[in-house]
């Protein structure tokens, strides 16, 4: 497997250049396995290795999960505890209990974009002032922010400093952070230099250099303050600790743990199917390709998927777990809005996925998902399940 899984990594970065690198970690409650190839970014001869630091994105909401379950473990909040009554502030939500808000059951909007805020407040002010439809299996990042600041009230503490007491130091994780220190800057992994098409035309982030959290929200947070749904960064190994002691019911019990990733959206009208969630969580979806969980993994996995790149499964009932990080947003377009405008701009060379805007080509990052589920995801969890 050692060979092959490598031999795939390698295809995906070095033949279709999907990235400039990838890195996995998985394991059971015992063992663990750490493959990574590439480089920090396109234009460093810095390899990457098992303690690189990547953008967790919306991997960032396991952290979350863990710690709003601890909070309701502890007794301070309830699942039936209303949004409202816990804190006015958010006039809106008045007859919405933490389970749908937790649970994707209702569809939450806000007057403005929230990543064009100019600042934390501007941004708070538009979630106290959230409405809501009911309307199950929209994924949103709503959610993620509005706990961080219900549980903040209820704790009287930061939640990030909650993520320290409960997670980073019990599980001695030493490349998580929220702000990087300078000197890991230098093991840190690029997303800088992303590129979208938007209804015609082309924009570039440039200005997401390392240690910079890719996602617009979680900016304007600067670091300083967890925005609830993105921000953090850490590395494989570190996620390899923190899912073992996960496993292990070091961090909740496991009766806890295999209620947070029950299908609470899902099912099939006629002859499609609504998105599966659990608990900030994707759940198991009966088809593959819609799937962040393998089929044959228990229907009590979890898992979390992040837009740079990155993807993290947990079985709560065979104990594996599986952790991708990658960097598919660095010096590639990753986005063509609308759907219907794409085929306007693809290109084939090589078997590599290109775009052509106004005579130049830029690789596209569309299909990374597809492709590390079938080439990495898929052969680990038939090799570990082999095991179990």
């Amino acid at each position: 497997m050692t060979k092959k899984l490598l031999d795939y990594i390698s295809y995906m970065i070095d033949d279709k250049k999907l990235a400039s690198c990838l890195c996995v970690a998985y394991g059971d409650l015992y063992h663990d396995n750490f493959f990574c190839v590439g480089t920090l970014s396109d234009n460093s001869n810095q390899l990457v290795n098992k303690d690189s630091i990547f953008d967790l994105s919306s991997v960032s909401k396991f952290f979350t999960l863990i710690v709003v379950f601890k909070v309701i473990e502890l007794k301070k909040l309830s699942l039936d505890d209303i949004v409202y009554d816990l804190d006015n502030r958010f006039i809106n939500l008045r007859d919405l209990t933490i389970e749908k808000l937790l649970s994707y059951q209702v569809e939450l909007k806000t007057s403005q974009r929230l990543e064009n805020c100019n600042n934390i407040e501007e941004l708070e002010q538009l979630l106290f002032n959230v409405t809501y439809l009911n309307k199950k299996g929209i994924y949103s990042d709503i959610p993620s922010m509005i706990i961080r600041i219900i549980i903040e009230k209820v704790m009287n503490m930061d939640f990030f400093s909650l993520i320290e007491k409960w997670i980073i130091n019990p599980c001695q994780l030493e490349n998580t952070y929220l702000h990087i220190p300078k000197k890991k800057l230098t093991n840190t992994v690029s997303n800088n230099n992303e590129h979208r098409i938007i209804n015609g035309q082309f924009i570039t982030f440039d200005n997401i250099n390392k240690g910079i959290c890719n996602d617009g929200k979680a900016r304007i947070f600067k670091n300083n303050k967890f925005a609830g749904h993105a921000g953090i960064f850490s590395s494989i190994s570190d996620m390899s600790k923190l899912c073992k002691y996960f496993l292990n019911n070091k961090l909740l019990t496991q009766e806890t743990i295999e209620k947070l990733g029950i299908n609470k959206t899902g099912e099939k009208i006629e002859d499609s199917y609504t998105k599966y969630f659990g608990y900030l969580c994707y759940s198991k979806h009966p088809i593959r390709k819609f799937s962040e969980i393998h089929s044959l993994l228990s229907d009590c996995s979890i898992a979390f998927g992040g837009y740079t790149g990155n993807q993290l499964t947990i079985d709560p009932i065979n104990k594996i777990y599986i952790f991708l990080a990658s960097n598919r947003c660095h010096n590639r377009i990753t986005q063509i809005i609308p759907e219907k405008d794409i085929q306007q701009y693809i290109i084939k060379n090589n078997d590599i996925d290109l775009v052509k805007f106004q005579n130049k080509e830029y690789i596209y990052t569309k299909n990374f998902v597809y492709i590390r589920d079938n080439l990495i995801i898929d052969p680990i969890v038939n090799e570990i399940l082999k095991k179990v």
